[in-house]
């Protein structure tokens, strides 16, 4: 009895030094700055980071000369299938969590501890905008060089997986949060060391823009933008 009683407490402890080391290391990981290469050529593309408060997304223009995102991810496969020639917003994370829980209160022990270790596959959630408020305090607005958005179309065609026509492959799904999104299989694993903001937090660096070191919340990404 009392053996038990004391492996209880020795595990409470051990979970209580684990997040504290975690959040310790969050903070510390994501107040330093990963680095950036001031470059001095032309920076005409425009791009957003977007973020709700706990998740953030990529957002970048629908087509330029050098990518047209409705080939791989075509608006037949949302709910209005309308054309908007705007924006296209960029989400990575757990796909059991993006199809499972539409609010907080879906939130399961079993999908949580999951997510949590790595053991559920991932799913790229795409957005088609009209607009973005890009003068809220949820918004980063960003201008990259050719170079620089090549990396980032790199960055994100590598973070979905293909079909054989070189489309991203499609999840036939009613939970989508819209009318004007869907979801698509993606690539990597998500784990408590590697969340949806640190996928966007490596689309950063991949573009050679302020990012952190590492971080597993948005408030790192947007740390770096308020300095």
């Amino acid at each position: 009895m009392r053996r038990g009683f004391k492996i209880i407490i020795w595990s409470l402890i051990s979970i209580v030094l684990f997040f504290g080391i975690y959040f310790l290391f969050a903070f510390l990981l994501g107040s330093i700055s990963s680095g950036q290469i001031i470059s001095h050529k032309p920076k005409k593309y425009n791009v957003l980071v977007l973020s709700n408060g706990v998740h953030t997304d990529i957002v970048m223009p629908v087509k330029n000369e050098l990518v047209n995102w409705k080939y791989y991810f075509p608006v037949s496969n949302t709910r209005t299938k309308q054309n908007h020639d705007q924006w296209i917003s960029f989400g990575w994370g757990d796909k059991e969590f993006y199809l499972n829980t539409p609010t907080w209160a879906d939130l399961t022990v079993a999908i949580a501890l999951r997510s949590a270790t790595g053991l559920s596959s991932t799913a790229l959630h795409v957005t088609y905008r009209d607009s973005v408020n890009i003068d809220s305090s949820n918004c980063i607005k960003l201008y990259l060089t050719k170079k620089e958005y090549k990396n980032l179309r790199n960055f994100i065609f590598n973070s979905f997986q293909k079909t054989k026509k070189n489309k991203a492959q499609y999840i036939p799904t009613d939970a989508v949060y819209g009318d004007n999104d869907a979801f698509y299989e993606s690539t990597g694993t998500y784990h408590l060391f590697y969340t949806c903001n640190t996928w966007t937090n490596d689309a950063l660096k991949s573009c050679n823009q302020k990012a952190c070191v590492w971080t597993p919340f948005e408030s790192g990404i947007f740390g770096m933008y308020e300095k």
